[in-house]
């Protein structure tokens, strides 16, 4: 079951204004991927900002288990 704390910053990060197309918000963007790579590290995993040229940040990161057959989350956005 997730936890209320996680649903309420999950909540919290989802209402980022961090859509990149139309009206573009780059100081928001930024501060959702932000969000990302710090919440992955903070789960003991490992992630980092990339930023390819002018485009909008992306967070790559990995977070590993020791469960023999974990499941693989993608996120993606446009």
């Amino acid at each position: 079951m997730v936890s209320e704390q996680l649903l309420a910053e999950t909540i919290d990060w989802l209402r980022v204004p961090s859509i990149s197309a139309g009206q573009v918000h780059p100081a928001q963007l930024a501060r959702a991927a932000s969000w990302a790579v710090d919440r992955v590290c903070r789960a003991g995993g490992a992630a980092e900002l990339v930023q390819i040229g002018s485009g909008h940040p992306l967070v790559v990161g990995e977070l590993r288990s020791e469960h023999p057959d974990p499941p693989t989350v993608l996120i993606y956005g446009h």
